[in-house]
């Protein structure tokens, strides 16, 4: 039950997130809205102020703004109508919608890297035969500190740091175990993965699993939104 209400609540803060960008868009851009509402169905409350009516119905799965003279049959040629504006006018109505959840997932992602998250470590876990991390010589419960002398405290970031080499033949590992530096170099070999969009894709892969060792991850309020804007781009681009 309290899942459903999670998952109820967060669709709900999208949609008004979305359906906020049109109003404002809208109303920026002269053209008067008629009605505001989250949700379908009967309608349990509702309220008018100026020229819009807000309005809170049953079914929390979606919502709309209705704007005046926004489809063909109601046009009127009034100067405040939705098809009154130029092409460039109503584009920045339509378009204000997704972007204020674009806007909205990043001020997420600001909020999680300064707040802190949980982190698997970049220690080793487990080793796969056939693969170049036990044939290089790891061991479950090395800790691996740098990637082609690339940093790296968490799992996401080692990850990362193979996936995206250029040249998928081996890769140096700095590792620290007992207490003492060795390094290691690990060949990498290609498997073809379903992303975390489904997708397919072929990615450089040593062998290794994370052991279970969570750390929590904080960061700075400035670095913090450039890595919610990275992770925004990152994910667009996925």
């Amino acid at each position: 039950m309290i899942a459903v209400l999670i998952f109820i609540f967060i669709l709900s803060l999208l949609i008004i997130v979305h359906e906020f960008g049109h109003f404002i868009a809208a109303r920026l851009n002269g053209v008067r809205v008629e009605q505001f509402a989250l949700g379908f169905g009967p309608c349990l409350f509702k309220i008018k102020k100026m020229d819009t009516e807000y309005s809170l119905n049953l079914i929390p799965l979606g919502g709309f703004v209705k704007m005046a003279g926004d489809s063909q049959a109601e046009y009127q040629g009034k100067i405040d109508e939705y098809f009154a504006k130029a092409p460039g006018k109503r584009f920045q109505i339509i378009f204000a919608g997704p972007l204020l959840n674009y806007v909205l997932g990043f001020i997420f992602f600001w909020f999680i890297f300064f707040i802190g998250y949980p982190s698997l470590t970049s220690k080793v876990g487990g080793l796969i035969d056939g693969y170049g991390a036990k044939e290089a010589g790891l061991q479950v419960a090395d800790k691996i500190l740098t990637v082609d002398g690339k940093r790296v405290d968490i799992w996401e970031d080692l990850q990362q740091a193979i996936r995206e080499r250029k040249i998928r033949s081996n890769v140096a590992l700095k590792v620290l175990r007992d207490n003492q530096e060795f390094k290691f170099n690990v060949p990498i070999k290609d498997k073809a993965l379903n992303d975390q969009l489904g997708a397919r894709r072929v990615l450089g892969i040593i062998g290794i699993s994370p052991f279970d060792e969570i750390i929590e991850i904080k960061h700075g309020f400035w670095e913090s939104a450039y890595l919610g804007f990275k992770k925004t781009t990152d994910l667009t681009a996925m």
